[in-house]
């Protein structure tokens, strides 16, 4: 059988069919198929690395090895190896524990969530777990690969221990520590006589405490007892003090009512006296101002009227004054003659001032009530 390099042969087939198909029945491969492996007597073997090898490659993610060391298929996936080794009968899942060797470890769970633990975060179980808690969600480890104890020694200089197992891994444990039962004893007969003296201390304290709280109580129910009178005793001053508001404020009340219906009363007067004023029926518009009459007050149309026709009825000489009375009268003065003007139907002030100084009257009564 003549061989084709397979370099040539990929080559070929990119530039065919952009497929390629090696084994048996090359001519048959799936449409969606980029590249395809089939026999029935030969296998497809990936990459075979130790530990060492494997750690030391960073690859795409999705690449595949299969590890000497773990006797197992490791894949690269989220920047990490990841054993492919997984008995589903036996309930194991595909996890992983990276030591980064920083005094951390990097935990990949089955979604491929990695979580950074601190080795001083690890709560040891005392039963051959641990637990790590993120502050969400606890993680426990627990160690079920069952390797048997190839060998351990002690140091007795140093009081290491050390501990090989069958996977090739060791550890040490440092248990001077330990080492120490003599001095233990005596610090302990030392504490035993502390805590001796320290209980007959608290009992004698707590004597004195008892003697001291009685005598506080006592006090504290005589100063009850005080505040009690001294409670009674305000509770009737201030009654008595309250009543004497109540009065007063019903006397201020019944001022304020008074002084409140006078103010209404010459209110009414005076809107009474205002309308009587500006009702149309009390306004004169005679031009002459010849209405014999006291009660009807001349529009400024009829009072101009009546002036313009004073002026024009004297002669046409330039009006050298003009000045009004205390009674309301106008007096002009053109050239040699003088015309006088009447203008107290016009004038109210009397009236209003009467109305101010009432309503003054009534505002100063109501102030003096509501001081008393």
């Amino acid at each position: 059988m003549k061989h084709v390099p397979l370099v040539v042969l990929l080559f070929l087939t990119h530039f065919a069919f952009s497929q390629v198909k090696i084994g048996d029945n090359i001519n048959q491969i799936d449409a969606s198929s980029l590249m395809e492996l089939e026999s029935s007597t030969r296998v497809f073997v990936v990459t075979r690395v130790t530990d060492a090898q494997m750690n030391s490659i960073t690859p795409l993610n999705g690449a595949l090895v299969f590890n000497t060391d773990q006797n197992c298929l490791f894949q690269y996936k989220g920047n990490i190896w990841s054993s492919l080794c997984v008995n589903i009968a036996a309930g194991e899942t595909i996890t992983a524990l990276l030591d980064n060797n920083d005094g951390t470890v990097t935990y990949t769970n089955e979604a491929g969530i990695t979580t950074l633990i601190s080795k001083a975060s690890l709560v040891d179980n005392l039963d051959g777990s641990y637990t790590f808690n993120n502050g969400t969600n606890a993680i426990d480890f627990v160690g079920t690969d069952n390797q048997n104890l190839e060998n351990a020694t002690l140091d007795a200089a140093t009081s290491i221990l050390n501990i090989d197992i069958e996977n090739g891994n060791n550890t040490a444990a440092d248990l001077s520590a330990l080492e120490e039962s003599a001095d233990i004893t005596a610090l302990q007969g030392v504490v035993n006589q502390n805590e001796a003296n320290a209980d007959a201390a608290i009992l004698a304290v707590q004597n004195d405490v008892d003697a001291n709280e009685a005598d506080a109580d006592a006090a504290i129910l005589a100063v009850q007892n005080d505040v009690d009178a001294n409670e009674a005793d305000a509770d009737a001053a201030i009654l008595a003090v309250q009543n004497d508001v109540d009065t007063n404020e019903a006397d201020a009340d019944a001022a304020i009512l008074a002084v409140q219906n006078d103010v209404d009363t010459n209110e009414a007067d005076a809107d009474a006296a205002i309308a009587l004023k500006e009702d149309a029926a009390n306004k004169s518009t005679d031009v002459t101002l010849a209405d014999p009459t006291d009660t009807k007050f001349p529009t400024e149309l009829a009072v101009k009227t009546y002036v313009d026709g004073q002026i024009a009825a004297t002669a046409d000489d330039d009006i050298t004054a003009a000045s009004i009375d205390a009674a309301s009268v106008l007096k002009i003065d053109e050239g040699t003659t003088s015309v006088t003007v009447d203008l107290s139907d016009l004038e109210e002030s009397a009236d209003i001032t009467a109305v101010q100084n009432d309503v003054d009257a009534n505002e100063a009564d109501a102030d003096a009530a509501i001081l008393a």
